[in-house]
C-alpha cells in the first residue's frame, strides 16, 4: 500500500473546507464541518460508493401530512433530504453530507474512485 503518493487533490467546498486527495491507493477525506468523515479510505475497501443530490422525500412528506392529519395537530410539512456521499467501506455504510459543495466536481470525484475501485 502506497497512499502517500498524491496524484490529485480537489477542494468540494472552501468553507469549511471539504476536500478529497485522491492517492495511488485510495484518497484523503478531510472535512473540517464534521471530523467523523476524516480518514484513509482504501479504494481496496470500498464496496460501493454514490452521490445522491438534494431532493424532496415524497414518502416521507405525504406520511407526515398524513399523521398530522390523524393526531389533529394540523398539517406536516415537506422533507427534503440533504446532498450527500454514501459509501460501504470494509462493511460500514457512512453517509458525508455534502452540504454547499460542488456537486459537479463531487460527481466528477465520484467517477474516479469508481474507475479505481477493484472490480
Amino acid at each position: 500500500m502506497n497512499i502517500s503518493k498524491k496524484m490529485d487533490t480537489l477542494i468540494l467546498r472552501q468553507k469549511p473546507l471539504f476536500k478529497i486527495e485522491l492517492q495511488k491507493d485510495g484518497f484523503i477525506a478531510t472535512n473540517e464541518a464534521d471530523s467523523n468523515d476524516n480518514g484513509i479510505y482504501l479504494f481496496e475497501k470500498i464496496e460501493s460508493i454514490s452521490l445522491h443530490e438534494k431532493r424532496v422525500n415524497w414518502f416521507v412528506s405525504a406520511f407526515s401530512y398524513v399523521f398530522g392529519f390523524l393526531i389533529g395537530g394540523g398539517s406536516g410539512g415537506i422533507h427534503k433530504e440533504r446532498n450527500q456521499l454514501k459509501i460501504s467501506y470494509d462493511n460500514v455504510d457512512r453517509q458525508i453530507m455534502m452540504d454547499n459543495c460542488d456537486m459537479n466536481l463531487a460527481e466528477r470525484v465520484v467517477q474516479k474512485i469508481k474507475f479505481k475501485m477493484p472490480r
